[in-house]
């Protein structure tokens, strides 16, 4: 074999080679392209997948605290509702005048220990009945058989409406902020149903 085709030999071998490797490369920058393509629209898919998920989250989140608002603007102005009933009925009660204080007298009948307890009321009413209502106490405790010496206190505690009887040792509160705080816990639950009815 002469030089030549020595050299013709080697260049074929080494062309083929070449074609080879340049194909070979070709072939793999071919399936590194087509794993990226794979690989860009897997990561596409999972980040909107991801951002699905949270824009869904973030829904639920804004729904479930849109629902609380409303409900608690629901329960607000419930109160304010109950409150008002509860306050008319309790303006009413003392501007029934008489009725008030007959029904005064009668916790008052049924609070008496000794029958020589003193009586406390608010500066208005005890100047306008307050000598009034000492003296049905007294009248009424003594046509029961017992001792009838309730005394009228000079100074108040300070309660709107309502009386303290106070004993030897015992204070028995009579006013209408705690009467009317007793009555709206017995009642309630009650007023509210027949005003709303089975409402959440």
């Amino acid at each position: 074999m002469s030089l030549e085709e020595i050299k013709s030999k080697v260049i074929g071998e080494a062309e083929t080679k070449a074609d080879a490797r340049v194909a070979a490369a070709r072939d793999e920058a071919d399936s590194i392209k087509a794993q990226g393509v794979l690989d860009a629209e897997d990561l596409e898919e999972r980040l909107l997948r991801r951002a699905r998920q949270e824009a869904e989250g973030r829904k639920e989140r804004m729904e479930t605290d849109a629902r609380l608002a409303s409900r608690k603007a629901v329960l607000v102005e419930k109160q304010a509702i109950l409150d008002d009933v509860f306050n008319t009925a309790m303006d009413a009660f003392l501007e029934s005048g008489e009725e008030f204080r007959l029904a005064l007298l009668q916790a008052l009948l049924n609070s008496v220990e000794t029958g020589e307890e003193t009586l406390v009321l608010p500066e208005l009413d005890r100047d306008a009945w307050g000598t009034k209502l000492v003296d049905e106490l007294n009248r009424e405790l003594s046509a029961r058989g017992r001792k009838g010496t309730i005394r009228l206190a000079d100074a108040d505690q300070g309660f709107a409406a309502g009386v303290i009887l106070r004993g030897r040792g015992v204070e028995v509160n009579l006013s209408v902020d705690l009467m009317m705080r007793q009555i709206r816990e017995q009642l309630e639950e009650r007023v509210s149903h027949q005003l709303f009815g089975g409402e959440n």
